[in-house]
């Protein structure tokens, strides 16, 4: 079983365009993420090579074009 190394909140009534706005996002930052099953509506696990890092490179690209960002809404990383 892969463990996530970061946690999404978003909008739980916008799940369907959840998948896109992430692979939009990862593939901004030139990331590759996967997505994991999650049990919990309005938290999206995915799990990346370096966490710290990709929540550095969303924040650059958050202050660049906030606009991308329409349903995710946190991004934390897990250690």
């Amino acid at each position: 079983m892969i463990n996530p190394n970061i946690l999404i909140s978003y909008s739980p009534n916008k799940q369907s365009t959840l998948e896109k706005e992430l692979s939009f996002i990862f593939n901004a930052i030139k990331e590759k993420h996967k997505i994991l099953p999650s049990t919990h509506p309005g938290i999206a696990k995915i799990r990346v090579k370096n966490p710290k890092i990709v929540i550095k490179k969303l924040n650059q690209l958050h202050k660049k074009n906030p606009q991308n960002f329409k349903v995710t809404m946190r991004y934390t990383p897990l250690d």
